[in-house]
């Protein structure tokens, strides 16, 4: 330790050297980084000219940096949100679009079966009763063969639009294949289901579609029981329906 002649101690003694400086161009960002990595609570800024122009406490920056990003926020906040708006909206599309049978409007069958499996549950805990019912159109091969896949389309269409108006709110009806629909009615027995199916039956046959043509549609009805699966109760109604076309078409048939 030095001293002068009157006994005092040199400042030098405690300055550190070489004096570690920032240039007053730099970022926010970089002096951030610079306090950060030297571990300094205040940082010295210079010029071009490497002369001193500022001393900045890591209180003041930390202040200036909250600030600048308050100010930011704010002036984008209607932005954001406007833009979350937007993405909401694009994934509530994307989701209607991956469940529903873009043809028909109604649901396709992966949705359907992801459907069936809480209706399922509710149906057992509280010991409801749940039909299904599986729709197909008489003879579509010759309405495509005679008029063309468009117009086939076009009565797939017809037939969406008669069945979303004639079952229950609550009832979950889907686009199963080619022109077979189907339709899951909670809190409904076969007596209710046949009702329901018999009011549609009669709607398609009286729907004049692709310039007078007469539609008809056959039915095949079945009764979910404790312990079935999906693929047990499908089997069921498709051989309710077998029978109906094989007793002349235009027919509603139960398959216990």
């Amino acid at each position: 330790m030095l001293f002068d002649f009157s006994g005092a101690v040199y400042i030098s003694t405690y300055m550190t050297s070489p004096l570690e400086t920032l240039a007053d161009n730099s970022t926010l960002k970089d002096a951030i980084n610079f306090m950060k990595n030297k571990h300094y609570k205040r940082i010295v800024i210079v010029n071009e000219e490497n002369k001193i122009v500022s001393i900045m406490l890591q209180r003041e920056l930390i202040s200036l940096s909250y600030s600048k990003w308050a100010t930011i926020m704010k002036e984008y906040s209607s932005e954001l949100s406007q833009i979350n708006e937007m993405l909401s909206k694009k994934t509530k599309k994307y989701e209607a679009m991956a469940s529903m049978d873009q043809l028909t409007g109604l649901y396709n069958r992966y949705k359907f079966t992801e459907l069936f499996v809480p209706l399922y549950a509710t149906m057992v805990k509280r010991d409801n009763e749940m039909s299904l019912v599986m729709i197909d159109i008489d003879h579509f091969k010759n309405i495509n063969d005679t008029y063309g896949h468009s117009a086939g389309d076009k009565v797939l269409v017809d037939l969406s639009m008669i069945l979303k108006r004639h079952f229950r709110h609550v009832d979950i009806v889907g686009r199963w294949e080619g022109e077979e629909s189907v339709a899951l009615m909670p809190t409904a027995n076969i007596e209710n289901s046949k009702k329901i199916a018999d009011k549609i039956r009669l709607a398609i046959k009286e729907t004049k579609m692709l310039d007078e043509l007469q539609v008809t549609a056959s039915f095949g009805i079945t009764q979910i029981k404790m312990g079935d699966t999906l693929e047990k109760i499908i089997e069921r109604a498709d051989e309710a329906l077998y029978e109906a076309k094989n007793s002349g078409r235009d027919a509603i048939k139960i398959k216990y």
